[in-house]
């Protein structure tokens, strides 16, 4: 009856969610595919030239032969996150600092999720702190590195 009267039912639209989530994952796929396509490539030319497989990627290192102040955080940090401090402290002490400071976080996060918040300046001050004393221990050890070269 409603089509003779040219009254049509209405139909309700399922919106772009669901085009856009998987526009999104799309991306994300291709932006993981690109990037080990380019560290493939980049082993490839290392290998071609005959040079190490994993590339000097900091510019310091390659320009002086010694790490820089960042190099092994990241490394550093996966350690600590995985509970092997004392190798993460080896690698570099801020590296190391980042990943306590992550546990620190999840250790904090579940007091209050238990209603036992902290008392957060005390946290912020403590963790400011000690992360300048990881930087100041971290600097001095990298320092030292270079010898009487530069003393």
């Amino acid at each position: 009856f409603q089509a003779e009267d040219g009254i049509r039912d209405l139909v309700r639209s399922r919106g772009l969610g669901d085009v856009y989530k998987r526009q999104a994952l799309a991306c994300a796929g291709l932006l993981a595919a690109g990037s080990q396509l380019l560290v493939g490539l980049a082993r490839l030319q290392n290998a071609w030239a005959g040079r190490p497989e994993a590339p000097v990627v900091c510019s310091f290192r390659a320009r002086t032969g010694v790490p820089c102040l960042g190099c092994g955080g990241t490394r550093a940090l996966e350690l600590a996150a995985r509970g092997r401090v004392l190798e993460s402290l080896r690698l570099n002490a801020v590296g190391a600092w980042a990943g306590l400071g992550l546990w620190t976080g999840v250790a904090l996060g579940l007091l209050a999720a238990a209603g036992r918040a902290p008392r957060w300046r005390a946290v912020f001050v403590t963790l400011a702190t000690t992360g300048v004393l990881a930087f100041v221990v971290h600097f001095f050890s990298w320092w030292r590195r270079f010898g009487p070269a530069l003393s």
